[in-house]
């Protein structure tokens, strides 16, 4: 059963304390998720103030808020194996639990999952079901995605509310979890920072050669090496180059290089790692298309970015992709490197105002994924179990 929101006892058991939870062990590596907790905690701190507590490891201005140092997670090549980050993990539970029981506060908010704890409302911000709808992806003998589920879903089936990313993302909860009652789900889109949309393209980018964009992680369900074959099916590398940009990594994977080089593609397909923002959004707004063919998203962040800054964007046809790119997107199968083939060949055949219309329609579609209203609605969540009356 989810946890029941607790009433003020006349001995005062309860405080009108909100605890904030930061359970986003690497926010170096999950940018996209402490991006989007980075907005919402301003939200509950302009809303709440004093009221707030918050449990994180990261150090930053909490203005009228409290924070507690939370310990961080390592993200260093075989953490996972020795299993420090579950130790980790332990360590923070137990150190809240302390919290908890000395605050007594109101009601919890994590934005990635965490511990659960009895007798207090416990709202979660839900992005995906990767893990349950494509469990080949990830290894069986790997203990610490294990443990990851198994956290998860005590989260999903005890948390008084849950937050999900898309509807996409609530439905499949429901399909995988049939037991969670859909009226505990709440739906807020992400938002796209405003500092994509004051896009200005510079010459070192309008002299190269015309190039397709890549953006984000390549790895499983990115479906990366898909796309290198259909750049190859295509047949458009004596015109276009493709950009790739990952967060992190120096160089290819041995299976991307070994694809890119027996196909003829080296030389066409470049990585570029660690960019900054504002470079990124350049890197948006130069690109002929954005090409975004994962199998499976929770949200899909690059579509709303690439509209944002002034570009087409093609993208998968499945699961929350549809929703975000609605009728702006040029949608393919992402199965198929003939249909993302066509989908490259109709973005490189687009005539001037064929392209310019489709720009104009994604900046408006972006421009109604704002953080603003993210912040809005996820602050009435909140709200809903917060202004329950106290006896």
């Amino acid at each position: 059963m989810p946890n029941s929101p607790v009433k003020r006892s006349d001995d005062g058991a309860s405080s009108d304390r909100i605890l904030i939870n930061d359970s986003i062990l690497f926010p170096k590596i999950q940018r996209g998720v402490a991006r989007y907790f980075h907005h919402i905690l301003d939200a509950l701190i302009a809303t709440y103030g004093e009221r707030v507590t918050v449990y994180s490891s990261v150090m930053r201005n909490y203005g009228p808020a409290r924070h507690i140092t939370a310990p961080a997670g390592f993200s260093f090549r075989g953490s996972a194996r020795v299993g420090i980050n579950w130790l980790v993990k332990r360590v923070r539970d137990k150190q809240l639990r302390r919290i908890i029981s000395r605050e007594h506060p109101r009601l919890i908010y994590s934005p990635y999952y965490g511990g659960v704890y009895k007798g207090v409302p416990q709202i979660f911000t839900v992005y995906d079901m990767i893990h349950e709808r494509f469990p080949t992806y990830f290894s069986s003998s790997d203990l610490e995605t294990r443990r990851f589920i198994a956290e998860k879903r005590k989260c999903l089936e005890s948390g008084t509310l849950l937050i999900a990313v898309s509807r996409n993302t609530a439905d499949d909860i429901v399909r995988i979890y049939p037991h969670v009652a859909p009226e505990r789900i709440r739906v807020v889109y992400h938002g796209v920072d405003e500092a994509f949309f004051a896009h200005n393209v510079q010459a070192s980018f309008r002299c190269e050669r015309p190039y397709f964009l890549y953006v984000g992680h390549r790895s499983r369900y990115k479906n990366f090496l898909t796309l290198i074959r259909a750049y190859s099916v295509a047949g458009l590398a004596n015109q276009y180059d493709i950009k790739v940009v990952s967060p992190s990594g120096s160089g290819f994977e041995r299976s991307e290089g070994e694809l890119i080089a027996r196909l003829g593609l080296s030389g066409h397909i470049h990585l570029v790692t660690a960019l900054g923002e504002r470079d990124l959004i350049e890197y948006y707004a130069g690109a002929v298309a954005l090409v975004y063919p994962s199998e499976y998203e929770g949200f899909g962040l690059p579509i709303l970015e690439g509209m944002a800054a002034g570009t087409v964007v093609l993208t998968s046809n499945v699961s929350s992709m549809p929703e975000v790119g609605g009728d702006v997107a040029i949608y393919f199968d992402p199965t198929s490197p003939d249909s993302i083939a066509q989908a490259m060949r109709v973005a490189a055949r687009l005539r001037p105002e064929e392209r310019q219309n489709i720009i104009a329609r994604g900046i408006a579609r972006a421009m109604m994924f704002s953080w603003r209203r993210c912040q809005e609605q996820t602050v009435a969540v909140l709200r809903s179990l917060d202004e329950i009356s106290v006896v």
